[in-house]
């Protein structure tokens, strides 16, 4: 079955994905599938992690993808998250791994203090992506949420990428989750100026805070 798959997933190579793919550095091997084809493949597929891990362990970038499609997050255990934070160098599908599979654990809660706490740079990134769907809740204290905010306020200029954008996420995301933390979030974010003069795509929305958060307002009021 698994070299069906591959097969299926390398017939439908695209080359703008491999460019993409090669621009951000992303370990090989992949084909280079557009998303849309893997969700297609995925549908003739239950929910089945043993599979699931199967495909992930083959390194194959879009094999991963695919795997993040079939993996059960409701029976998904500790083993088998340990395995895929453990056998791949792809941030692409470690994000989407941690973002969709994690993220609706009941595990969560366990791997956002976990990878929170890791001095991998990297690892830690995960860590506050798994941040970012906690404060999403709008259940999080005020305690905690002023804890957050004083550690983003010393740490988000002194750390790098991929930190310093899941940080930022997480910046956004009080402002649009607590209400009574706009100003405060908008008047740090301006303090700060992270990502202030980044250049982007027409059409795109700039990762400068007061920026994001403006741009999201404005889709709501609509």
């Amino acid at each position: 079955m698994l070299n069906n798959i591959l097969e299926s997933l390398k017939q439908k190579s695209n080359s703008s994905v491999i460019k993409r793919y090669e621009k951000l550095n992303e370990p090989k091997p992949y084909y280079g599938v557009l998303k849309g084809e893997i969700n297609k493949i995925a549908k003739n597929y239950a929910p089945n992690n043993k599979l699931a891990i199967e495909l992930w362990e083959t390194k194959n970038l879009d094999a991963q993808i695919l795997s993040i499609n079939i993996f059960d997050y409701k029976t998904i255990t500790k083993d088998d998250i340990e395995k895929v934070l453990e056998y791949t160098d792809s941030m692409t599908s470690k994000i989407m791994f941690v973002e969709k599979i994690i993220a609706s654990s009941n595990l969560s809660e366990y791997y956002r203090v976990k990878l929170s706490s890791s001095e991998d740079i990297y690892t830690q990134s995960l860590g506050w992506r798994l941040n970012v769907k906690y404060l999403s809740t709008k259940k999080v204290s005020s305690k905690e949420i002023d804890e957050i905010l004083e550690y983003i306020e010393l740490n988000l200029l002194l750390v790098d990428e991929p930190l310093k954008w899941a940080m930022n996420y997480c910046l956004v995301t009080i402002a649009l989750s607590y209400s009574e933390y706009l100003n405060k979030c908008l008047d740090l974010s301006k303090k700060l100026g992270v990502y202030k003069d980044q250049k982007v795509s027409k059409g795109c929305t700039s990762a400068y805070a007061p920026d994001w958060i403006s741009a999201v307002l404005k889709r709501k009021d609509k």
